[in-house]
């Protein structure tokens, strides 16, 4: 294990095993913030310096040091014992650089442990740039629509022919997914001088039937009479802008 994986792991430990959360400083970036979270996971909460918290602490930092060395995507579980497992993905928005995955990456994980679901066993934390997802029972490559968080700009549309343009463009942007990081963006001039961006991506561990049945639900649901919005699902999202978003 290298100098830095080390330093990392032991900061991890802190972040999710002491109470001296307030000395931790997240590593601030002007365009990733947090969207928002859910906890969840089906045992309740976990004791500090249990076995679970165990798993998760070495769970949590193979996620944030290989998601950004493997096209920002990583899943993987961890075991102190067989009955601690804990299972986690971390999946970085596609354009983000490996340092910004990272640094989103970690303060997810701080939020999780300090603001957001301090001892839970399960969490969902959405970013800007990243989103990771723990659990103690395994989701590998099942759609999660159960945990869904819709927001919008306040601005109904101008210049866009109601939702119809809107549903369509997400749906085009989806039909050419890029298998292998399932990921997408294009725009397109919807006329009156206005460029609509549009972005959506799928968690990694997810088949390519089941990306497509997920963004289909995703399109389907999200606000599309606005100038802009998302509609974050526990295995996909996609966006919609009247700007650039992207890097």
């Amino acid at each position: 294990m290298s100098y830095y994986n080390m330093n990392l792991l032991i900061i991890l430990h802190i972040i999710l095993n002491s109470s001296l959360l307030l000395l931790l400083i997240p590593i601030v970036s002007i365009q990733d913030s947090e969207i928002t979270y859910n906890c969840s996971g089906t045992g309740g909460l976990y004791v500090a310096d249990s076995n679970y918290s165990q798993s998760l602490t070495y769970l949590v930092d193979d996620l944030c040091a290989n998601a950004p060395k493997n096209n920002g995507f990583r899943y993987a579980s961890w075991a102190e014992d067989e009955n601690n497992r804990a299972y986690g993905l971390a999946n970085c928005r596609g354009d983000v650089s490996n340092e910004d995955c990272e640094a989103c990456l970690v303060n997810a994980t701080i939020s999780a442990n300090t603001n957001s679901c301090p001892y839970s066993k399960g969490a969902i934390i959405w970013r800007d740039y990243c989103q990771l997802k723990y659990s103690d029972v395994d989701f590998r490559g099942e759609i999660d629509e159960d945990y869904v968080y819709s927001m919008a700009n306040e601005e109904h549309s101008i210049g866009l022919n109601d939702d119809v343009i809107v549903r369509s463009i997400l749906s085009n942007i989806s039909s050419h997914i890029d298998v292998n990081t399932l990921f997408d963006n294009g725009s397109a001039d919807v006329g009156g001088g206005m460029i609509l961006y549009g972005m959506v991506q799928c968690t990694g561990d997810l088949s390519k039937d089941n990306c497509t049945k997920c963004l289909e639900d995703a399109t389907k649901y999200i606000d599309a009479t606005r100038v802009g919005a998302r509609l974050l699902f526990g295995s996909c999202n996609v966006r919609y802008e009247t700007y650039q978003f992207l890097n």
